[in-house]
């Protein structure tokens, strides 16, 4: 008689695969168990641990210092080049819910400050529909912040204990003089690995124990060094149509670890498509292609010719067009007439190519907006389109200028006021248990939100409009390339003839 074996299938092979892997992996497992334990998120380093596949963040320090005393964490003074003042208690108060907003400049209020920006009109509709809860939403704006300082900011205010997110990123991509080595390019797939595996304790205590590499030409300093800040700043953009699309490829991995963390951290996340101001604010700088003809260049030259009749103009812009559909300054002229003679639907069309294709874009792209909408649907995350939010009655994927304050920057009135009032919505929407309101509530709530907000507005002495109007004017210097040259630029809000619209165009010649 033959001795009994057990049958050797193929399912017992693959449990002992799998058992096997298991095994192999047990050491780690235990070591991120007992560094949980016993290695909390406030032991970690200091030093931020670089998850980004395309630039080295080594050198970026936390946003938010402790107290003498350990009670409170702030934004420190050293920081108040970029940030505005923002504290809040280490522990969270009972029947309190905290709201970290994270973003650039539009975050932070500029030309003005904190205090008539959008997460403190938020606060404000948010404490008077729900006035049994403290509310507090704490405003981590940074003046020429990109997505990728954003998600450095994301992955540290996670450990604070946030109820939600609010992040509007999208503007300042383009800022920082960067480069994209080949060898640094991750695939779209394995980004999202990447972010997770630096969220894990083992990594960042090797992190801790392994000193920093040498420096890199991809490393960034600490804080934003824009290539506008300096003197001739402009003339470092030129046209490269790679360079933008890897930028562009750069956010969307980014804003997907910005979404992996606040999913993997289960906090709640609310995304916003960042709006601009495309019809009554021109390019920054417009140059002719590197393979432009002498026709080319002739069409150009009576573009620029004020004294030629507008039909012959505008023939002349599509003629370059035609030639070089992406010369940005050709564009928004020809969008700006068909937009001053009522013909909106053809106008939208080659004002959104004109900022697209702005040799120095200081505003998110169509492309950076798709892709925030895009990623919103792929992972199901709340989101606020704020381009349609600000849609102007004439055409409706346009924003209106009347929303802005300069070619980014809304509003104080019908810019902050109705982005606070929309993520009000947005958040009774999508939590309605934060807020407890019935429909009938949210009528009756509207108008009480609608006063404490203009009662707060009037609150505000003067002198501080007056310096947001300064500081205004200094950001429209800073913008057309001329942060050091007492010269004033023409303020493009107050031209409404294209011809004069024109004189405002940065032209340099290849």
């Amino acid at each position: 008689m033959k001795p009994f074996r057990t049958p050797d299938t193929a399912g017992r092979r693959i449990a002992f695969r799998l058992l096997a892997v298991l095994v192999g992996l047990m050491p780690f497992l235990l070591m991120e168990a007992g560094l949980r334990l016993w290695w909390p998120s406030e032991r970690q380093p200091q030093e931020a641990v670089d998850r980004d596949p395309l630039v080295d963040l080594h050198q970026l320090r936390p946003l938010f210092e402790p107290s003498a005393d350990a009670a409170t964490l702030a934004i420190p003074a050293a920081r108040s080049n970029f940030f505005r003042p923002a504290s809040f208690l280490v522990e969270k108060p009972a029947h309190a819910r905290r709201v970290f907003v994270i973003g650039g400049s539009t975050v932070q209020g500029r030309p003005y400050a904190t205090e008539t920006a959008f997460p403190k009109l938020l606060e404000l509709q948010l404490q008077a529909s729900s006035p049994d809860v403290q509310w507090q939403v704490i405003n981590c704006g940074g003046v020429s912040y990109a997505s990728y300082r954003v998600a450095a900011i994301v992955d540290e205010v996670l450990n604070y204990q946030p109820d939600l997110l609010i992040v509007y990123t999208g503007h300042n991509e383009f800022l920082e003089a960067r480069t994209y080595a080949r060898h640094r390019h991750v695939p779209r797939w394995l980004a999202p690995t990447l972010a997770a595996g630096g969220r894990l304790r083992v990594v960042r205590a090797m992190a801790a124990l392994v000193p920093p590499e040498a420096p890199k030409p991809t490393r960034l300093p600490p804080e934003v060094d824009a290539r506008l800040d300096h003197s001739g700043g402009l003339d470092g953009y030129q046209r490269d149509d790679a360079f933008r699309q890897a930028i562009e490829q750069h956010f969307a991995i980014t804003l997907r670890r910005i979404v992996d963390a606040a999913a993997t951290a289960d906090v709640p996340l609310l995304l916003c498509v960042p709006a601009s101001n495309t019809i009554e604010v021109p390019p920054f700088k417009t140059t002719m292609s590197d393979q432009a003809s002498e026709a080319m260049r002739a069409s150009w030259q009576r573009v620029r010719n004020r004294d030629l009749p507008w039909g012959e103009r505008q023939q002349a812009c599509e003629d370059l067009l035609a030639a070089d559909p992406r010369h940005a300054g050709a564009a928004y002229l020809l969008g700006r007439q068909l937009w001053e003679t009522k013909h909106y639907e053809a106008a939208a069309g080659w004002l959104r190519l004109a900022r697209d294709f702005d040799v120095c874009p200081l505003r998110a792209t169509s492309v950076i907006e798709q892709t925030v909408r895009a990623i919103a649907a792929e992972h199901d995350v709340p989101l606020l389109d704020v381009p349609q939010l600000f849609a102007d009655p004439r055409h409706p994927e346009l924003a209106s200028p009347k929303r802005f304050v300069d070619h980014v920057h809304p509003a104080i009135y019908g810019g902050h006021t109705a982005l606070a009032d929309a993520l009000h919505d947005r958040i009774v929407q999508h939590w309605p248990e934060w807020t407890d309101l019935s429909a009938a509530d949210r009528q009756t709530q509207h108008a009480a939100r609608q006063a404490a907000v203009q009662q707060y507005l009037g609150t505000i002495d003067e002198s501080y409009f007056q310096r947001g109007r300064q500081r205004l004017s200094g950001l429209e210097r800073w913008a057309a390339g001329r942060a050091a040259d007492p010269l004033q630029v023409a303020d493009p809000l107050q031209v409404a003839d294209p011809l004069q619209v024109a004189e405002t165009l940065q032209v340099v010649e290849p």
